[in-house]
Formats: C-alpha cells, structure tokens, sequence
C-alpha cells in the first residue's frame, strides 16, 4: 500500500472531522493481538554452531546477478514456462543443448 502523509494542519479539511468514531465497536484483544510486536524465538544451537547443513548451503551459494534483477529474470522464466529453476541450471551447467532447445521450442 502507498500512503500519502497528511500534514496535521490540512486535517480539518478531510472527511476524518466529519467521522464520528464513538460509535465505532470493535474488539480491542483481537486487535492488539493481531498487530503487537512479538519477540523472536532464539535460534537453537546445533553442533554445527547454528547452522543446519540446508542454511550452509544456502550461504555457501554465490550470486551473480543483483537480488532485484534476479527477482525479474524469475518472474520472466515463469512468462515464459520454466518454472522449476533447478532443471534450468542443471540444463545449462551440463551444457546440454538439446534439452536447452525443448525447454525453448516448448514456451
């Protein structure tokens, strides 16, 4: 959602005057429940000071491309029907140019 800020000498000017919320009803524990802030659980230590075999691996993986860029090279392999983004890397670390030219007639 975009918000615009609203100087608080324009708000005589708005509709938010006009509203009469002393009649407005609504369940104060559902909504603070909803919107508090909770604290975060502590990270278990394993013998592998912290981190799962799963997260080394993800640390471990390099990027090449900007976060942002990679997120729009995604969404295009997905216009275009590569969805499952392991079989495209396996295809091009292999060099496997038949399956790379299926994967293009197909989409």
């Amino acid at each position: 959602m975009h918000w615009e800020p609203v100087h608080p000498s324009l708000i005589p000017q708005t509709i938010w005057k006009e509203i009469d919320d002393s009649t407005v009803k609504y369940n104060t524990k559902h909504f603070e429940l909803n919107f508090q802030v909770r604290e975060r659980k502590p990270m278990s230590n394993s013998k592998e000071g912290g981190m799962s075999k799963s997260d080394k691996n993800v640390s471990e993986r390099k990027e090449f491309v900007p976060t942002k860029r990679s997120q729009q090279v995604q969404i295009g392999f997905k216009g275009l029907g590569i969805a499952k983004m392991d079989d495209l890397r396996k295809v091009l670390l292999h060099m496997d140019e038949k399956a790379l030219f299926c994967c293009i007639v197909y989409v």
